[in-house]
């Protein structure tokens, strides 16, 4: 007991991190899976609303009409945000806490621990509740449009009702990282000296979805060094009129970043029409749902605006859903593998299945070979089907390429390529060598 005692007067009482936070309201976006718990604020755009119970949309018309820093508003190509908060939003931050625990529930901020004006407070301390404004005055700023760092916070039980955090003090850390891009820089790619982000994409038709490749993105992705951000999402917006609408208005699909900003995952957009042809532009979104960098702009291809509705023939960025094609879906057979195993659902074609989507489609070359598959390959797979020794010759002739698709899904489609071109000399030298020992002598 002396011991303990001592101990205690050693290092002072401990503070314990036993608020776990639930969720929060009022914000652009929250990250529970940070440590601390991340709470974001976009601020991309200008706000039509003064609504201090909801966020308002800034990717509306009229809200970038408002917006005199972005000369593409007529054109809906504004970074914007569909989450936008401002100074005088309420956010609440809920926690579960102890029910043996009494007290109010109070965020302190900054070097100085300074509390935190809330708009309201529960008397049961299950949730804090401000406004954005107080939470950055509170941090030394007028506004929170001016601030540029991560405001630190501590969010805790006030037992004794002084505004401080005492030992013994139930608590919990907190950041608030508020985004706000600069209209000037960061509305379309390369209309300023900025030039973050994604500079040129292919879309790719399959059955009833078009497939986002080649995708070329500046060093700086996933990291908005400009203005702090991190690019989480490629938003892939959609018209069948033109260019002109595919714009913040339109209809759009997410599509995932890979944390070290290389590729896309998931780089399709379902849900389309066969036979009709879609124009496509694309648009980052950051950590705190800020809408980036659109492109292309309306100018970049004329053959993609409404005037050459409704095929737009000759437009970089469009392309037309086919059934034909739709046999690059995860869930059709694949022809000739799956005539020469018997099923679809052979582990082996599955391989094939993947390097197809993650090595071939991404790529002009590895799509005509897919072309030259899908259009000889029924054929094949049609004449072996009830073939068991054409089958077998198939599937042995078929191993070589699945090895390869293996390798390539795992090194990279370069060291598969060296592999095979060295087991191929290899193969053909020791043919020729076997071939001089046994014939060279008659």
């Amino acid at each position: 007991m002396r011991l303990s005692l001592f101990l205690v007067c050693l290092i002072g009482w401990p503070a314990f991190a036993a608020l776990p936070i639930t969720g929060a309201t009022g914000v652009s976006n929250i990250d529970l899976t940070t440590t601390p718990v991340t709470i974001y604020g976009g601020m991309a755009g200008e706000c039509t609303a003064t609504s201090n119970t909801s966020t308002c949309d800034s990717c509306t018309l009229d809200a970038m009409a408002l917006d005199v820093a972005c000369a593409f508003a007529a054109e809906g190509l504004c970074a914007c945000n569909k989450a936008r908060i401002h100074d005088g939003l309420i956010f609440r931050i809920n926690v579960t806490k102890p029910s043996t625990v009494t007290g109010n529930a109070k965020l302190i901020v900054g070097a100085n621990s300074t509390i935190v004006t809330p708009n309201i407070e529960d008397n049961n301390g299950n949730y804090f509740q401000a406004t954005w404004g107080n939470l950055c005055s509170a941090f030394g700023s007028a506004s929170c449009a001016a601030v540029t760092t991560v405001i630190n916070g501590r969010l805790f039980i006030d037992a004794d009702n002084d505004n401080s955090l005492d030992s013994g003090e139930e608590y919990t850390d907190v950041n608030f990282r508020i985004l706000k891009p600069d209209s000037a820089e960061w509305s379309v790619y390369g209309s300023g000296t900025n030039t973050v982000g994604y500079s040129s994409f292919t879309p790719f038709p399959g059955d009833e979805k078009v497939y986002i490749t080649d995708p070329v993105a500046s060093s700086d992705i996933p990291n908005l060094t400009g203005y702090g951000g991190v690019a989480t999402h490629l938003r892939v917006f959609y018209s069948k009129e033109g260019m002109e609408q595919a714009n913040a208005l339109a209809q759009f699909k997410d599509l995932p970043i890979s944390k070290d900003g290389n590729h896309i995952e998931n780089n399709s957009v379902r849900g389309l029409e066969n036979g009709v042809t879609y124009v496509f532009r694309i648009a980052m979104v950051d950590n705190a749902g800020n809408i980036v960098q659109f492109y292309p702009d309306n100018a970049l291809d004329p053959a993609c605006q409404t005037t050459q509705a409704p095929d737009f023939n000759g437009c970089t960025f469009s392309a037309t859903p086919e059934e034909v094609l739709g046999l690059l879906q995860d869930d059709f057979n694949c022809f000739v593998a799956t005539a020469a195993y018997g099923s679809w659902l052979e582990p082996k074609i599955q391989v094939f299945r993947k390097f197809r989507n993650t090595i071939l489609l991404p790529r002009a070359w590895g799509r005509s070979l897919i072309f030259q598959y899908y259009k000889y390959g029924p054929y094949l797979s049609r004449w072996i089907h009830d073939k068991p020794m054409a089958k077998t010759i198939v599937r042995a002739a078929l191993y070589p390429a699945y090895l390869m698709s293996h390798f390539a899904l795992r090194f990279g489609i370069v060291p598969a390529i060296l592999l095979s071109l060295t087991v191929l000399t290899t193969s053909v030298f020791l043919l020729g060598f076997g071939w001089r020992r046994a014939f060279g002598r008659a």
